[in-house]
């Protein structure tokens, strides 16, 4: 703990000893990896009657301020820290997350439960096939207690309720996109004509994807926010929950990043038809009708593929350049591969492919094999 900020030591000594009691103590205190998130994450090892170690959140800035700057539309700033709120949501509707010991918001630091390093991810890249395809058929079974249960018992006090994927945060993802995907990482000033051009092909995703019937979604729903811990699954990052299009968190779970080095053509329709599946089983013994077609969803799913593609090579970029998270950039190969073959997929307009191969992307082809 030598270089620690002593006002954080100071603040989890005080915390632990009076949720555990004066005999509990903090032994060490180690910086944890915290994906993309804005915030500071710490692992405190203690001592005492006290869980052995927990995971301490550190918030920057006010602790209210929404995680995603696109999601600023609220009418009003939320009254508690959204990962707080939606915390207690999911909890409350059987979502396995953390437990949350406690919010001290004048440090603005998140006690939390541990639940350790072993990613999703990475348990997969170890698995064999039968194992693979059931770790993720298992991440589906909790992407469905959210769509499901999550959307029929909605809470006007979760902010998850509040926020809807819609045509303008779809269209402000597509033009993250154009600025750090194309113009500042490429170097490319777009001129009207070419600016019009992707801008009308997105336009028409944006509608299409708005129109569909929403969920509750987690939006990041991927296998880096899948943790495993003692044969169980927990979600993680759920702060931007919102309402969405159901097929956007199954492309987030089976497409993002360097997945489809996993997750093959084959399995990626298996699990799709699993989740249609089971939703239909699951809304039929609430008594609900869920009568999606095989192939609408597989359309609906694939340009959620395109979209998020799109909005990840945008976003990657951008917390390289504005954030200094260069690690980010080894993905965008595959998210470029996942573009071409969305376009394909669903049968989109070939023009946007055209565009989309007239700028000079440097990745040639998908990393299969370098990942795991």
């Amino acid at each position: 703990m030598r270089n620690a900020d002593p006002r954080l030591v100071d603040a989890i000594e005080s915390l632990a000893r009076r949720l555990w009691g004066p005999e509990a103590a903090l032994r060490a205190l180690d910086r944890i990896a915290g994906d993309a998130s804005s915030r500071s994450y710490f692992r405190a090892h203690l001592e005492g009657p006290a869980p052995p170690s927990i995971v301490v959140m550190e918030l920057h800035g006010s602790s209210l301020s929404i995680s995603s700057d696109e999601l600023q539309t609220l009418a009003e700033q939320p009254r508690e820290e959204p990962f707080v709120n939606v915390q207690r949501y999911m909890a409350g509707i059987g979502v396995p997350v953390p437990t949350l010991y406690h919010e001290d918001r004048e440090r603005n630091i998140i006690l939390l439960e541990d639940l350790g390093d072993c990613l999703l991810w990475e348990e997969a890249c170890r698995a064999t096939p039968q194992q693979k395809a059931h770790l993720y058929r298992r991440a589906i079974d909790i992407m469905l207690t959210i769509h499901v249960r999550g959307t029929h018992t909605p809470d006007p006090a979760c902010i998850a309720f509040a926020q809807r994927f819609d045509e303008r945060l779809f269209m402000w993802e597509f033009d993250h996109f154009i600025e750090f995907g194309i113009e500042r990482r490429l170097g490319i000033a777009l001129d009207s004509f070419a600016r019009r051009r992707l801008s009308r092909h997105f336009a028409r995703i944006s509608a299409k994807l708005a129109e569909a019937p929403a969920v509750l979604s987690h939006r990041d729903f991927h296998s880096w926010n899948i943790l495993l811990r003692h044969g169980a699954l927990y979600l993680v990052d759920f702060q931007d929950a919102l309402l969405a299009p159901a097929p956007y968190d199954l492309a987030s779970l089976l497409t993002d990043r360097a997945t489809p080095a996993l997750v093959t053509p084959q399995l990626e329709a298996e699990l799709t038809r699993y989740y249609l599946a089971e939703r239909k089983r699951r809304e039929s013994e609430a008594g609900r009708d869920f009568d999606a077609q095989a192939d609408e969803f597989r359309e609906l799913y694939f340009l959620a593929v395109l979209q998020r593609a799109l909005k990840v090579i945008g976003r990657f970029y951008f917390l390289a350049l504005e954030k200094g998270k260069s690690d980010y950039l080894r993905f965008i190969p595959a998210e470029v591969s996942q573009v071409r073959r969305a376009i394909e997929e669903a049968s989109f307009d070939c023009d946007l492919l055209s565009a989309f191969n007239s700028y000079p992307w440097p990745e040639e082809g998908h990393p299969c094999g370098h990942w795991c």
